[in-house]
């Protein structure tokens, strides 16, 4: 696909979702069972897991194989990152492989893979702390989201604007090129992010950051999701992101914020999604 192509987000049901699924487990399992595990250290210089290749401007674009396509069709809640980490990838792989030799089924293993990779650190308390201020933990019928991570994470699915992770120039990609701008990382968004999304509309999306924001308001523009249903507005939960965190929740006086933060703007988004949490409907049972 050429740089700057634009072919249009559609879902594709050529392949089921069981299909789907173990599509890709099937080209790179035995290399995942049989290589020195030291090689999913440094996923990107792996070249068995690479799905896929293209250029942007001169930069080199590398989709790579870890275990994230596993999908929790029963989800009410959709926490949406923009592409997991080379750190996310190695602990997905390893995670993964583990499960695997001690005898797990596939389904089994790559749903353990994945929530053994999922958000951590201060990221995740960010997050909890953001999502119960707005409602979502009542809303899931939850003492805190925090339990997303323990007991009630059969109620969450943790996934990527790409699913895979890439790399732009060997790092990992930070949002630029632009999902939407760039023809390679487009197809790479219909082909392994949209599906995943088509068996979500139960769940309330929560993009985090502007580029994962602009990804799913497309796709909600094309119908594959509720557009009432994507939280818009939340301080992405980044450690470097904490004044924005804190005048959202309100432990920091508006007063007392930084000329680079909008401090009034961010209290008026956490009403507006409060508002927003409280009419979705909940599924039917």
């Amino acid at each position: 696909m050429k740089d700057g192509e634009r072919p249009s987000i559609l879902i594709s049901h050529s392949l089921t979702t069981a299909a789907m699924e173990y599509e890709l487990l099937d080209r790179y399992e035995h290399h995942i069972l049989s290589c020195d595990e030291r090689a999913f250290h440094s996923p990107f210089e792996d070249d068995e897991l690479i799905i896929d290749n293209a250029e942007a401007s001169g930069r080199a674009l590398r989709l790579v194989y870890a275990p994230f396509e596993h999908v929790n069709v029963r989800a009410r809640i959709a926490i949406v990152g923009l592409t997991p980490g080379a750190r996310q990838a190695s602990d997905a792989l390893l995670a993964l492989r583990a499960a695997l030799l001690a005898g797990a089924g596939r389904e089994r293993a790559l749903a353990m893979a994945k929530s053994h990779a999922s958000f951590s650190g201060p990221m995740r308390s960010n997050l909890v702390r953001m999502l119960d201020a707005v409602g979502v933990a009542a809303w899931l019928g939850v003492g805190s989201t925090a339990e997303l991570w323990g007991d009630s994470n059969h109620l969450v699915q943790f996934t990527s604007t790409i699913p895979y992770p890439l790399a732009i120039d060997g790092a990992n990609w930070s949002g630029q090129p632009d999902v939407l701008g760039n023809g390679a990382i487009r197809g790479w968004f219909k082909r392994y992010g949209t599906t995943q999304f088509a068996q979500l509309r139960d769940a309330i999306i929560v993009p985090l950051g502007p580029a994962v924001t602009r990804a799913m308001l497309h796709l909600a523009s094309a119908g594959v999701v509720d557009p009432a249903r994507v939280l818009v507005g939340l301080p992405h939960p980044s450690g470097a992101n904490a004044e924005r965190i804190a005048c959202f929740l309100g432990t920091k006086p508006a007063e007392l914020a930084s000329a680079r933060t909008d401090a009034a703007a961010l209290l008026r988004a956490r009403e507006s999604l409060a508002r927003q949490v409280a009419s979705i409907a909940q599924p039917a049972s």
